[in-house]
């Protein structure tokens, strides 16, 4: 008996500490997004509407790049052989996105 109420306590301590570190993460999230809120409607208010445009076009470029990148972060972590198979995909595809980029660009 008393086994097993020691495995029950050590269950709810694993998991309350599984909870408070979800918790901690989903508002280090919800912080670094009224941070960016923040940001962005200081950048609108102090830049001129062209140089804001060009602002949010970099931004906007730096979320297509960045987004894939932490997508196969995660996913490595999850299968550390996937980095291998994928590495010569992703950067094929990234030099092809980036000289697609410069010929755009001018």
């Amino acid at each position: 008996m008393a086994e097993l109420s020691t495995r029950l306590a050590a269950r709810a301590t694993a998991r309350r500490r599984r909870l408070t570190e979800q918790a901690v993460v989903a508002g280090g999230q919800g912080l670094s997004g009224v941070g960016n809120l923040v940001f962005a409607v200081v950048m609108a208010r102090i830049l001129s509407p062209a140089r804001f445009a060009e602002l949010a076009a970099f931004l906007a470029m730096y979320l297509l790049v960045h987004a894939p990148v932490n997508s196969l972060s995660a996913g490595s972590a999850l299968e550390p052989g996937l980095t291998r198979r994928l590495r010569t995909r992703v950067l094929g595809a990234g030099l092809v996105a980036g000289v697609a980029t410069a010929a755009a660009s001018g």
